[in-house]
């Protein structure tokens, strides 16, 4: 339940704090002392050492599923579809990166059982918006590669996942 007397973030800051908040509390009592960030890759070292995962908005669609739909509404909300890396980040120093593996096999466990996100997780009117699906997104190792080498950062195990619809319209 939100607070009334607190303005509601906009639907992209939302859905972003929504997932973090999930991750967060769901991997803190399965994996001790993880972090979990919302950063640039190139940054996500600079915040802190030790097991991490990051989840980073790398691109914006619209949603192509309600796009029809959403043109019988006037004024029609903008359905959007955000495309999420998530990437970890381990503690094993030199030796095999089993540490992140562990914090990604949980992290994706966690997605998976909340596949469906309450929109009164996002803090937005639960009336006029559907739930959140978020889902895992195939990505060959030739596009992960380019998207890391986009950032001038070392590739990091990652894997995508799309969160639609995120819901844009007039603010009341």
């Amino acid at each position: 339940m939100t607070d009334p007397t607190v303005p509601a973030q906009p639907a992209i800051a939302a859905t972003t704090e929504a997932i973090w908040q999930l991750l967060d509390r769901e991997l803190r009592r399965v994996v001790p002392g993880v972090k979990v960030n919302a950063c640039p890759p190139d940054r996500v070292r600079q915040e802190a050492g030790g097991r991490q995962i990051n989840l980073f908005l790398f691109e914006i669609a619209e949603d192509a599923h309600l796009r029809a739909a959403a043109r019988e509404a006037l004024p029609a909300p903008l359905a959007l579809s955000l495309r999420y890396l998530l990437s970890v980040y381990g503690d094993d120093g030199d030796r095999a990166d089993l540490s992140a593996h562990q914090v990604l096999s949980e992290a994706m466990r966690v997605l998976h059982e909340n596949a469906v996100l309450p929109v009164g997780a996002t803090g937005t009117d639960a009336a006029a918006t559907p739930p959140l699906h978020i889902v895992l997104q195939p990505m060959s190792l030739d596009e992960m590669s380019k998207l890391w080498g986009s950032w001038n950062s070392p590739y990091r195990l990652s894997v995508v996942y799309d969160v639609s619809p995120v819901l844009l319209g007039r603010r009341g």
